[in-house]
């Protein structure tokens, strides 16, 4: 009997879940893709998006979003946006290494350095796909 009333509790639980799930979905841009090929841009992929209400207080380029994303031959790009919806594409700012880029930023720096951003991301000529090919990478100014 007590197993019954388990099994009953969990199966009512999983549905009021997936229940809460349905009524509240994500909503889908209407403008749709924002940046990248379909907008007449580079290929872009796997991007990292920031934003900084303080527009990254001087380190970089002025604006409050800033995307990295990947490209074609492991190499990053750059973009800039006002209100994360409109792009303005930045360029190349890493060759033929990286993949996969993920970035943080810190506007005091990270460990008392000047170092402001931080991009983790794979090194394609470690090997394929393994932990020894993590890397990271620093940066006062997100580009260099």
């Amino acid at each position: 009997m007590k197993r019954c009333f388990c099994l009953l509790a969990i199966a009512l639980l999983l549905l009021s879940l997936a229940q809460a799930q349905i009524e509240s979905p994500w909503l889908e841009n209407a403008t749709n893709p924002i940046f990248g090929q379909g907008r007449g841009g580079p290929k872009a992929y796997y991007p990292t998006v920031l934003y900084d209400e303080a527009e990254f207080s001087g380190h970089g380029v002025a604006a409050p979003y800033k995307m990295w994303y990947g490209t074609d031959n492991s190499r990053v790009g750059i973009a800039y946006s006002q209100d994360g919806l409109v792009w303005q594409d930045g360029g190349l700012i890493a060759d033929n290494v990286f993949y996969h880029c993920k970035v943080l930023y810190n506007a005091t720096g990270f460990d008392n350095s000047t170092y402001c951003y931080r991009m983790w991301y794979y090194d394609v000529t470690v090997g394929p796909y393994t932990y020894q090919a993590i890397r990271i990478a620093e940066s006062e100014d997100g580009v260099n």
